[in-house]
């Protein structure tokens, strides 16, 4: 007996590594609530809080209104 990773594309189960199985040979399918994450998900994960030892907590609370100040230095002439 063997368990491997698999996903189910919309149309067919898709084993994520080699599945050694016969024709015919009957398998059992546990369907978890649990999701495949996209390439641009785990890039997300990977890089989250990637910077974080350059942030200037003194520099936060003027973060929420950078936009707007930048905005309307831009436009002001």
């Amino acid at each position: 007996m063997q368990t491997i990773q698999a996903y189910f594309d919309g149309q067919n189960v898709r084993p994520l590594s080699v599945l050694n199985a016969r024709k015919n040979q009957l398998l059992s399918i546990t369907v978890l609530d649990e999701f495949l994450k996209t390439d641009s998900q785990r890039m997300a994960e990977e890089l989250s809080g990637c910077l974080h030892e350059y942030a200037n907590p003194l520099l936060l609370q003027s973060e929420k209104t950078a936009w707007e100040e930048a905005m309307e230095e831009k436009h002001r002439g």
